[in-house]
């Protein structure tokens, strides 16, 4: 289960406790369900954890790939203007093709990169967003369990 489905379950079982009269707000739970609750959300915090890193990680790919792919693109522009340089006739066009070629390659490359590296970042943001309330959450509840032990 996901840790914000299991703090608003947590939640759930504070909000049916018992209230305690002339206790200010206390209540009481059951000991077995708090502790069951604290067990599978300190369980299901690392697995969304390594779903954070497997993000940052997946963005370190997409980058190599996009890399890869311009270098790709930059070496098929020199070897098409290396086939073009060797034709005597075309000389002059090859030259001025293949760095039309290669600017054009080179600007894909980037443009692609960007592209890549803005994705990441916006699933980054996300997940940080995402592990950030999940941790308040867990916070809010930690906090209502320290009241009610006393």
């Amino acid at each position: 289960m996901k840790t914000d489905e299991l703090l608003n379950e947590f939640d759930n079982v504070i909000k049916e406790g018992w209230n305690l009269p002339l206790t200010r707000g206390k209540i009481i739970v059951n000991a077995n369900e708090v502790y069951r609750f604290l067990k599978e959300i300190r369980t299901s915090l690392p697995e969304e954890v390594k779903q954070a890193k497997a993000i940052a990680s997946d963005r370190t790919e997409i980058i190599k790939k996009a890399n890869k792919e311009a270098n790709a693109l930059i070496e098929s522009a020199k070897e098409q203007a290396e086939k073009m340089i060797n034709k005597s006739e075309l000389v002059s066009r090859a030259k001025i093709k293949a760095k039309k070629i290669e600017e054009e390659a080179k600007v894909k490359a980037k443009t692609f990169q960007i592209a890549a590296q803005k994705y990441i970042f916006d699933l980054i943001k996300k997940t940080e967003k995402a592990l950030a309330s999940n941790i308040d959450e867990f916070q809010k509840i930690s906090k209502k369990i320290r009241l009610l032990r006393k």
